[in-house]
């Protein structure tokens, strides 16, 4: 289900950035606490799955099994590339999957279509920038 060698890397990835005065014990709690979070996000992404039409009651589009798939593939991508986990994921009643990332920095990425992303970001000053991938 996972790419081998996914939790190794991004361990690495956060320990290289963990600050040095940190004793190895608080930085081993940093990178668990970001990979139960992680593992959540995954398997709120495969608990999409069962959503099927009207899922809301009102007619939304469940995403297809294609879109979720490539959601997962770019979580384990973000994971791997040693970002965050995202404050939220959910299903969109237009049938896509949007990951949130809240904080003084507002960050989404909507899956809009199987490896097809739509990205913005809200910075502290409130000018959003938009991009898509």
């Amino acid at each position: 289900m996972f790419a081998s060698g996914g939790a190794s890397q991004v361990s690495a990835v956060y320990a290289s950035r963990i600050e040095p005065h940190m004793n190895t014990s608080v930085a081993k709690v940093a990178i668990d606490r970001s990979q139960e979070k992680w593992m959540r996000v995954l398997e709120s992404l495969n608990g999409l799955r069962e959503l099927s039409d009207s899922w809301d009651g009102q007619g939304a589009a469940a995403p297809t099994h294609l879109l979720i798939e490539s959601a997962f593939q770019l979580a384990l991508f973000l994971r791997g590339s040693g970002v965050p986990p995202p404050t939220s994921v959910v299903a969109t009643p237009a049938g896509t999957v949007l990951l949130t990332w809240h904080g003084a920095t507002y960050r989404e990425v909507e899956i809009v279509a199987p490896y097809r992303a739509e990205w913005m970001t809200v910075g502290e000053d409130g000018v959003a920038t938009h991009r898509v991938s």
